[in-house]
């Protein structure tokens, strides 16, 4: 309805300006000025907040006056009642200051002055920074910190030359690591530090930000994943890497660290393979998440760095270490496929062994059973029907 009203005022100036009205001499014109100074929609929306207390409620009335080039005045009277309002809400704040940056940047440079705009577009910078750091002095919390941190990174996005770009590096830097004295910096923003400070080739630093962050939240699986890629690429030696990564495996809950298992398998197998048995056979008592996959993988470990004889053996040994993947019975079914001469009786057992744990939900299983018996030289056609 507030929008229904901005629209008819709208119309109401613009058919005004066609026709070249001038301004009435008569008793409506009192009631003409209510109208096109937006008075109606401003009762509308004193009637709506005084319902509805919220803030979010309230500051979804500035988006619609922006819509009309004559609602400024109108906005700003909506502002205000929203910061006499809501004073100690973050997002009032944010929206202050990012409006006070936007009131900057509508003015254009005339001929002659081709700095005009970027001299604006700063000064509305500084003038937005003010309002936040005021901000911060009323409401010093991690949501504050969070809203001027984003709009920090949303200006260095923005930026239009390297030397403003450099700046406004420094300034989101600089407030990173504010809020993280305080202890009022978000996970998220935490992890955008360590890749900002990665992008300025500041290797020793990084590292450092990397482990503060493992250090507060210890038990966040991206966090060490972060530390251990930025471990990967340096220059750190593969004991350094390894201890990580089972530090990481020691904070972690075991239902949670599965992408630090197969992290782990990616980086060892080229960095370390000797160590990626015995490493990973530290999780075969871990929940159903992480045992399943660690399984298939040691099964083909075993099957790569040791041989068939070795395979077969793991399998057997994890026949008694259940559960057990439909993968898992599959792998050791290629394995034996790739010998020269492929064993019937072995594949036959591997098959009832898959078909126990899973023959009765998993109909291809059985298709892949039944080609088996019916192609095989040593199969036993008959079986199959």
């Amino acid at each position: 309805y507030f929008r229904m009203e901005l629209i008819f005022v709208d119309k109401v100036r613009k058919r005004k300006e066609v026709l070249g009205i001038g301004e009435k001499k008569d008793d409506d014109m009192e009631v003409e000025d209510a109208v096109l100074e937006a008075k109606i929609p401003a009762l509308i929306y004193d009637a709506a907040v005084k319902s509805i207390p919220d803030v979010d409620f309230a500051l979804s009335f500035l988006p619609i006056c922006d819509i009309f080039n004559f609602a400024d005045q109108l906005a700003e009277r909506i502002l205000e009642d929203i910061q006499t309002r809501h004073p100690n809400k973050e997002q009032v704040w944010d929206v202050v200051a990012r409006r006070l940056l936007a009131s900057h940047n509508k003015r254009v440079a005339l001929p002659g002055e081709e700095s005009v705009a970027e001299f604006t577009s700063q000064k509305g910078v500084a003038a937005a920074r003010a309002v936040f750091e005021q901000a911060l002095e009323r409401l010093p919390s991690e949501t504050m910190w969070k809203l001027y941190i984003q709009f920090s990174l949303e200006l260095l996005e923005k930026s239009n030359s390297e030397k403003q770009a450099a700046k406004r590096l420094r300034q989101v830097l600089s407030l990173m690591e504010r809020a993280s004295s305080e202890e009022l910096l978000t996970f998220d923003h935490h992890q955008e530090w360590v890749r900002l400070l990665q992008s300025c080739n500041v290797e020793e630093d990084t590292l450092a930000c990397a482990r503060a962050a493992v250090q507060r939240w210890p038990s966040s699986t991206e966090a060490w994943l972060l530390l251990l890629e930025l471990l990967i690429v340096t220059t750190a030696g593969t004991e350094d890497v390894l201890k990580t990564f089972e530090e990481a495996l020691g904070a972690i809950p075991k239902q949670e660290s599965l992408p630090i298992w197969k992290r782990a398998l990616e980086w060892m197998s080229s960095a370390c393979p000797e160590s990626t048995i015995p490493f990973f056979e530290k999780a075969l008592f871990y929940p159903p998440t992480v045992c399943l996959y660690v399984k298939e993988k040691l099964l083909e470990c075993y099957y790569l760095y040791h041989g068939y004889k070795a395979a077969r053996k793991f399998y057997k040994r994890m026949l008694r270490l259940k559960p057990l993947s439909l993968s898992f019975f599959q792998h050791m079914i290629d394995i034996e496929n790739s010998c020269a001469s492929p064993d019937a009786e072995r594949l036959r057992t591997y098959f009832e062994h898959a078909t126990a744990e899973f023959g009765e939900t998993n109909v291809d299983l059985w298709m892949k059973y039944v080609l088996f018996e019916l192609k095989h030289p040593q199969g036993k056609p008959e079986q199959a029907g």
